[in-house]
């Protein structure tokens, strides 16, 4: 229940499997959705919202399974917003360990069969300004991976973004958007590639 702006929550569910491109299932990646954990996996979550600020945390932990050994993943993220006046601002930022990066248990352990698991870590901070019906916001994030002492220097270390964006709404749900975005990737030996992107489209919310 709401007690005056905070509530919680917590699940138990069945544990995600890890995941690498390119390794083998011999060392229990990529061979379905189950780890052959027999620990179930655990979600919390609480969260508080009075006029214009909300704020959460949450954290995640479950069993892997690679080869013979059972392995631990666990993560924690903290995300706050606060608005007024048309002005939005908003910051987060999370730290895992086997927790991986770009999505659950990606990357989170190392491709030996014992499984080091590698720390991830990451945040992004964001502003807006509503004048109008018009949006318009920036925002700018980074995402880190460490290496395990298995780990070459070619492995990805950073990925890191900023986006301008312009939101308009046209008729009822339907938004127009229209975003600039520049990526960077970046390696533990420091080669790095970057990529620009113009994006430009309508979505319908409801």
């Amino acid at each position: 229940p709401d007690m005056s702006g905070f509530d919680a929550t917590i699940g138990i569910f069945n544990p995600l499997n890890a995941s690498s491109l390119g390794i083998p299932t011999s060392l229990g990646f990529g061979g379905g959705y189950e780890t052959g954990s027999g620990r179930p996996g655990i979600h919390g979550k609480v969260k508080y919202a009075a006029g214009g600020f909300y704020g959460s945390a949450s954290f995640i932990n479950q069993g892997v399974r690679i080869g013979t050994n059972d392995l631990s993943t666990t993560g924690f993220d903290v995300y706050a917003k606060y608005s007024v006046s048309g002005f939005g601002i908003a910051g987060y930022y999370y730290n895992g360990n086997g927790l991986g990066t770009t999505s659950l248990l990606y990357d989170a352990f190392d491709k030996t069969g014992t499984g080091l698991a590698r720390t991830s870590s990451g945040y992004y901070a964001q502003a807006s300004y509503t004048f109008g019906t018009t949006k318009v916001g920036v925002n700018y994030g980074v995402s880190t991976l460490d290496k395990t002492a298995n780990d070459a220097n070619t492995m990805l270390k950073q990925h890191q973004r900023v986006t301008l964006g312009l939101y308009q709404p046209l008729t009822g749900p339907l938004n127009l958007v229209v975003e600039f975005t520049n990526m960077q990737a970046t390696n533990h030996a420091g080669a790095a590639i970057s990529n620009n992107a113009l994006n430009v489209g309508v979505f319908l919310g409801f």
